[in-house]
């Protein structure tokens, strides 16, 4: 899932309404005096099926959904970092309020709010779709990475992973600006005017030979 300031506008309409709809599901089901009633339980199965989504919406808005819980004093404990959504059924056991789980909530559809109007305006960006096309090359080797088992956040998001992500996109982008000038019939005066530059380059670094005057021989009279 891509950063929310990087996606067209309706994949940020699409997050705003998962955001709400979530957030009613969760309203009915704190609503339910009792949590193991056939309709609590319906509740809790759908919001189940769509926490890990939205719990992702909300990271990729830069949002980190956690309070901090400190165990009284008297019981003891260690003190730890509670993440509201994925805990939105034991807060009570942290003595967190559910008011902290919509506050998250909206703060988090006010930034997609926030940003749709420009989500628009970049929807129609040509820059924005090569954009995409370069993430989406450059995730491949990572999604690879993960079909195979092994743990694909780890891998790019690791000080490796982000160097390979970085020169992909390097060798990926100049492979598309190459492209589209190829296309519009460009690419032979750009080869040419680097072909130029390199040569005025290499011309001004490399070391002047200056004519020396040979000295003058004079023959001795036999």
């Amino acid at each position: 899932m891509r950063h929310f300031r990087k996606i067209p506008f309706w994949e940020n309409k699409a997050r705003q309404e998962a955001i709400e709809k979530f957030a009613t599901l969760l309203e009915d089901f704190y609503g339910y005096a009792n949590p193991n009633c056939p309709e609590a339980r319906n509740s809790r199965k759908e919001i189940n099926l769509a926490m890990n989504n939205v719990h992702t919406i909300i990271l990729k808005a830069r949002i980190a959904p956690r309070i901090t819980y400190s165990p009284p004093p008297i019981i003891g404990g260690y003190i730890k970092e509670v993440n509201v959504i994925l805990n939105y059924d034991n807060l009570a056991h942290y003595e967190i309020p559910k008011e902290k789980v919509f506050d998250f909530l909206h703060i988090t559809l006010g930034k997609y709010r926030d940003d749709y109007n420009k989500s628009i305006i970049r929807t129609y960006n040509p820059l924005f779709w090569l954009g995409y096309i370069i993430d989406y090359l450059v995730g491949l080797p990572f999604a690879l990475f993960g079909w195979f088992g092994f743990d694909r956040d780890k891998a790019e998001y690791s000080f490796f992973g982000r160097f390979v992500k970085g020169i992909i996109k390097l060798v990926a982008a100049i492979g598309i600006v190459f492209g589209v000038l190829q296309q519009i019939g460009y690419m032979e005066p750009v080869k040419n005017y680097i072909h130029k530059q390199v040569d005025t380059y290499i011309l001004k670094t490399e070391p002047q030979v200056e004519n020396q005057e040979q000295p003058e021989v004079h023959e001795k009279a036999g």
